[in-house]
């Protein structure tokens, strides 16, 4: 049964025809651009491809949000790794979630960024997740620790931007 709440669900290795069905029901399906392959239930990003969805209403989230991936990287650049990204380049007018520096997980909002110093491994799966609660704050999540910073402003709610940027899926592969 699907949940309501539940804006999109990518299932991972699902890729056909370039496209990465949606199975939350709406209509953001993902669409593969550039290098991007499908392996054992799992798709293959070398740092040339990323999954783009369309920009809609219905991403800009801006009563809280859960963001999730099982994510395994060869290797972690200093700069880092996008994991989901709907900010326009060099802002903070949506959300990012990504891996910096290097193997530590960070959140960006248009309230602030938290950062995890998650000590990711390279070549190891491992499920990571990034919570924005207007109440409760940011989080971040990997290897089933929690992450908050009682030092952002708790009190504003995520506003995502009013204009138009896709929801872009990243990294999990470089090398």
């Amino acid at each position: 049964a699907k949940t309501r709440m539940l804006v999109a669900d990518w299932q991972a290795g699902k890729l056909a025809n370039g496209i990465v069905q949606n199975r939350a029901g709406s209509n953001l399906h993902a669409k593969a651009s550039g290098e991007i392959k499908a392996a054992a239930g799992a798709l293959e990003f070398t740092g040339q491809g990323w999954l783009e969805v369309a920009d809609d209403p219905q991403l800009s989230l801006a009563n809280g949000f859960t963001l999730d991936a099982w994510i395994r990287p060869d290797r972690f650049p200093p700069g880092g790794m996008r994991i989901i990204d709907k900010c326009h380049v060099g802002t903070s007018d949506g959300y990012t979630f990504d891996t910096y520096p290097g193997n530590a997980l960070r959140l960006i909002t248009p309230v602030g960024a938290v950062s995890y110093e998650a000590k990711l491994e390279p070549e190891k799966w491992v499920h990571v997740a990034a919570v924005h609660e207007p109440v409760l704050g940011i989080r971040l999540r990997a290897r089933g620790r929690w992450r908050a910073d009682p030092a952002l402003d708790q009190d504003r709610p995520c506003r995502v931007t009013e204009r138009q940027c896709p929801l872009e899926k990243f990294a999990a592969k470089h090398g």
